[in-house]
């Protein structure tokens, strides 16, 4: 959208949004939401840090299965780290 279409106002923003939102494979959306939680997970299993090697999913291939993954369950001793380290914080 940013490369294609450059709006004057907010309205032309808005606009814009919801035509490349109508635009955009909800495929793609789906598989980048599941990204994003893995991403989360791995960071909180990583103190915070971002310098993790993302784990493969194998979004597509479930998908194309007929098995879509529609969310990442955070492993609960992963959660007890990230909630520890929130608390350490305070």
């Amino acid at each position: 959208m940013q490369y294609k279409y450059v709006p004057r106002t907010t309205q032309e923003l808005t606009e814009a949004c919801k035509v490349a939102f109508d635009a955009y494979d909800t495929r793609n959306i789906d598989s980048n939401f599941i990204s994003l939680q893995k991403c989360s997970e791995c960071s909180l299993l990583n103190h915070g840090s971002n310098g993790y090697k993302q784990s493969f999913v194998g979004k597509v291939k479930n998908r194309n299965e007929g098995n879509p993954i529609t969310n990442i369950v955070c492993d609960r001793s992963i959660y007890n780290l990230a909630k520890n380290m929130i608390n350490e914080c305070r």
